[in-house]
C-alpha cells in the first residue's frame, strides 16, 4: 500500500553563526525527545511560505520576515512520507518565546547538533548555499 505524502515545513532561525533548535516533547508523534530544527504542518490552501510564517508565530510568538527556501526533502516514516520544505529566517520581530518545545537552545550551525538525518542534510545545504 502506498503511503500518503504530507506537506510540511521546517525553518532555520539564524542569528549570526547560531541556529535555534528545539528538543521535541516526548508526547510528539514524530521524533519525540529529539533535538531538531523547528517544523510544522501545512494547512489546506496554505503555501509553504505562509505555513512557515504561521508556525513561527504559533511556536515562538514572533513575526518572521523574508523566508528563504533552501530545500525540499522527503522524510519517510512507517506510515507517512513527509515532504518537508526548509526555509531560512534571519529577520523577525518580537521576543522569542517557547510555546511548544520541551526546550529551545541557540547553538553553532552544525549538523552535529541535530538528531535527525533530514535536519543534518538541511544544515549541510544551508552551509553550502548561504550568502
Amino acid at each position: 500500500m502506498k503511503k500518503p505524502i504530507i506537506d510540511c515545513i521546517a525553518f532555520l532561525l539564524i542569528k549570526g553563526n547560531k541556529i535555534l533548535l528545539e528538543k521535541r516533547k516526548l508526547t510528539k508523534k514524530v521524533d519525540p525527545g529529539k533535538i531538531c530544527i523547528p517544523s510544522g504542518g501545512t494547512e489546506k490552501g496554505e503555501t509553504p511560505e505562509e505555513a512557515t510564517l504561521r508556525e513561527i508565530k504559533e511556536e515562538f510568538d514572533i513575526e518572521g520576515k523574508n523566508p528563504k527556501f533552501i530545500a525540499k526533502i522527503i522524510y519517510p516514516t512507517e506510515k507517512i512520507n513527509f515532504l518537508v520544505s526548509y526555509y531560512v529566517i534571519k529577520e523577525w520581530e518580537g521576543k522569542i518565546q517557547n510555546l511548544e518545545a520541551d526546550r529551545l537552545e541557540w547553538v553553532e550551525i552544525s549538523k552535529d547538533n541535530v538528531d535527525t538525518w533530514i535536519d543534518k542534510i538541511a544544515i549541510d545545504i544551508y552551509k553550502n548555499v548561504k550568502s
